[in-house]
């Protein structure tokens, strides 16, 4: 009877040791899953730390993530922003002189992006008055940089930026190298690699650019770039021989 009884207890204790061994074996299969799967995933928004909330701008954030609507509150966001612009414009801001009109501007675009980087038509819109209507440049394309880390794949960003970059005054290397992922993207559009080159023919990356021309050409269907292309190369040949590029005054202002 004692060796029936012992036989029952140990056959007891193995099954509590297997009942608190499977829990863990499976708790510790969930996590390593879970780790294995967050170093593969890359969220198209930036992380929450990011944000930076106001005091002013707290209430509506905590509402955009805890009920998971980043665009609505986003758009929220852009209606104050432009209403913000318009008083601003109209001189009905608190700005004491003109120096300080649409001081908030470049903060408030940053947390409309924060918010929702996908939110395309607001974005380019934000940018666009920064450095076509306020002459803010290096604030467009920091934002515009910004966006791109997130989502490289939105051509109309990386058209703004190039668009900013021709504006901008100065040599667009830095620039250039938010780019440079794009154009190497199989789908890249051959408008985007033509400015590209031309940005690079400014900045002196002559075989960078020469690069890009034999992309276009080897790549393309469409018969305007491949022109433009080819012309290219023949520009880059002369400069190659010790030739003035042919278009370095319109290269300033393209």
């Amino acid at each position: 009877m004692d060796k029936i009884l012992t036989k029952r207890k140990m056959n007891n204790n193995k099954i509590k040791k297997a009942g608190f061994i499977m829990p863990v074996i499976a708790l510790t299969l969930f996590l390593a899953g879970n780790f294995l799967a967050e170093k593969e995933y890359h969220s198209s928004f930036p992380p929450i730390t990011e944000l930076q909330p106001t005091a002013f701008t707290a209430p509506l954030d905590m509402a955009a993530l805890s009920l998971g609507s980043r665009r609505v509150f986003a758009d929220i966001w852009l209606i104050r922003l432009l209403i913000y612009y318009g008083l601003e414009s109209n001189g009905e801001g608190k700005a004491d002189s003109a120096d300080e009109f649409y001081k908030e501007f470049t903060g408030r675009a940053f947390h409309i992006a924060r918010l929702d980087p996908s939110f395309r038509s607001a974005n380019t819109l934000t940018a666009a008055i920064l450095a076509f209507n306020m002459n803010r440049y290096d604030d467009a394309e920091a934002l515009l940089k910004y966006l791109l880390k997130y989502h490289p794949e939105q051509r109309f960003y990386t058209q703004s930026l190039l668009s900013v970059a021709a504006r901008k005054k100065g040599d667009p290397s830095e620039m250039l190298e938010s780019i440079i992922p794009v154009i190497q993207a199989p789908d890249c559009p051959p408008l985007i690699k033509n400015i590209t080159a031309l940005l690079f023919r400014r900045a002196g990356r002559y075989a960078e650019a020469a690069e890009l021309y034999a992309d276009i050409i080897r790549t393309s269907k469409e018969k305007e770039y491949i022109d433009k292309a080819v012309q290219g190369l023949k520009d880059l040949e002369l400069v190659r021989q010790g030739y003035t590029d042919p278009l370095s005054e319109e290269l300033q202002n393209i």
